[in-house]
């Protein structure tokens, strides 16, 4: 038997054996939901450490992921900012090499009609 409904048969009846026969059937039935509900929730608790342990792990991991992430973006942005810079610089050097060959081509014709 239980030993939760052991304790509260003996508070209402002192001993098991005084109680009347009539009651057992029920008592026992009571006794196994008692049983069952004990393995219910041992199997619950079980469960709960389980998924919280599941929780904190792929918490873990999404934190992981979030800071390579981040720090993928970070590098991301840096080489972009200097691709920005180097494109500037050699658009400018381009468009006076650009001129530059345009004064060279209008003087290589002056001289040409010379």
């Amino acid at each position: 038997m239980n030993k939760l409904l052991e304790r509260q048969i003996k508070k209402v009846f002192g001993e098991i054996n005084t109680m009347p026969n009539e009651l057992l059937p029920l008592l026992n039935t009571i006794s196994e939901t008692y049983d069952g509900f004990e393995t219910d929730r041992v199997l619950m608790e079980h469960s709960f450490d389980l998924s919280t342990e599941e929780l904190l792990e792929i918490n873990k991991r999404l934190e992981n992921e979030i800071a390579e992430k981040a720090e993928i973006e970070k590098e991301l942005e840096k080489k972009v900012n200097e691709l920005s810079v180097f494109y500037k610089a050699s658009f400018g050097r381009e468009e006076r090499i650009l001129e530059l060959k345009k004064e060279v081509r209008e003087l290589q014709e002056k001289l040409e009609e010379i």
